[in-house]
């Protein structure tokens, strides 16, 4: 019984930090200079395909790619 209950409490605590995660991109994705919404990393505003296309991203184009980059990078690097 117990290895039932441990699997619902790792369940909840996965679920629990994804939705914590998205409460907080939401959170910064909230920069607003002027009324216009602006990039988390750049400052930049964001471009309106950008948000048309993906209306809950927090980095401009340029550097949602050059944050994908040094993902990819870091992921190559770990054993």
């Amino acid at each position: 019984m117990t290895d039932v209950i441990d699997d619902a409490q790792r369940f909840e605590a996965f679920r629990r930090d994804l939705a914590l995660a998205a409460a907080l991109a939401g959170e910064r994705r909230r920069d607003v200079v002027f009324g216009v919404l602006v990039c988390a990393d750049c400052d930049d505003p964001m471009e309106d395909e950008r948000l048309a296309a993906r209306p809950e991203a927090i980095r401009c184009l340029t550097c949602q790619e050059a944050h994908e980059r040094r993902l990819a990078l870091h992921a190559r690097s770990l054993p």
